[in-house]
This record gives C-alpha cells, sequence and structure tokens, in this order.
C-alpha cells in the first residue's frame, strides 16, 4: 500500500513533468484542474476525478436547462394569464361610469324609502292591515339596498380613487 506522503511526492513529479512541457501542452491543458483534484483526494481520503466532477456538472447543468426551460413555459403561460386578467380590469371609465350608476340607484331606493315611510305613517292606524304591513316590508328591503349600494359605491369609488 502507498503512503500519503509516496502519493504527494509522485504528484509533485507528475506536475513538474507537465510544467516541463510548456504553457501550450496538450497535456498540461488536460491536467488544467487535476492536481488539486488529486491533493484533495490525498488530503481528505477521497476518491474524485476531474472526469467525475465534469459529469455531474453536466448532469446538473442539464438539470439546470430542465427546469429553466419548465420556468420559460410557466412564465409564457402566466403573461398569457395575466393579459386575459388585463382584460377583465374594470377601466377608470367604467368605474366611474357604475359609480354614477350607483349614484343614481341610490337616489330612486331613497324616494322609495321616503315613499315607504310616508305610507307607514298614513297606515299607521291600522298596523294589522296590509298596506301598512307592505309599506313596512318595502321600508325594510329598500333601507337593506340601500345599505349594500352605498357599500359598493364606496368600493368603486376606493379602488378608482386608488388607480386600481
Amino acid at each position: 500500500m502507498v503512503t500519503k506522503d509516496q502519493e504527494r511526492a509522485a504528484l509533485e513529479k507528475i506536475r513538474k513533468i507537465i510544467e516541463g512541457l510548456g504553457e501550450d501542452s496538450y497535456v498540461g491543458m488536460a491536467f488544467e484542474g487535476c492536481f488539486e483534484v488529486a491533493r484533495d483526494n490525498i488530503d481528505n481520503d477521497w476518491g474524485c476525478s476531474m472526469k467525475q466532477r465534469a459529469e455531474i456538472a453536466e448532469k446538473s447543468a442539464a438539470i439546470a436547462d430542465q427546469k429553466c426551460e419548465a420556468l420559460k413555459q410557466e412564465a409564457a403561460e402566466l403573461r398569457k394569464q395575466n393579459e386575459i386578467m388585463k382584460q377583465k380590469v374594470l377601466s377608470q371609465e367604467d368605474m366611474s361610469a357604475i359609480s354614477s350608476i350607483l349614484s343614481f340607484q341610490s337616489y330612486e331606493i331613497d324616494a322609495s324609502i321616503n315613499n315607504a315611510a310616508e305610507a307607514i305613517v298614513n297606515y299607521a292606524d291600522d298596523p294589522k292591515s296590509n298596506a301598512f304591513q307592505e309599506a313596512v316590508q318595502q321600508h325594510r328591503y329598500d333601507v337593506k339596498r340601500k345599505g349594500c349600494i352605498v357599500a359598493l359605491q364606496k368600493r368603486v369609488d376606493d379602488a378608482r380613487i386608488a388607480g386600481i
């Protein structure tokens, strides 16, 4: 069995031989990085080669290429989805029109609420009558609708002001 010191001495001899061939040596180029790997193998009791490192790097690169391609496809799909979503977003003009419609609806509901309140007062002497009961139901219904419209109009106006 060869000792680590013998391995180090052999490595140094090989390194000197390769250096002796000159900077433009094909063999020297082939051994580039190999001496460091050999030294690490000796120091750490490893059995790694430049070929193994190259194969691992090639596999890692292939995996990275596959992931990159998958990410490119995902990005393309997300761009398509983004375009679809952009078409569904209301413009500032649309939101202004909706706000105006809601304002008009709110005004009409106010009138209906007032009419129902007048009817309640008019029929208050006979609270069991159908007219009184219908006026109360209409008033409650209109007040509830008014609350929904006011809340929706606030959301639309807030979004419009925020530029969404």
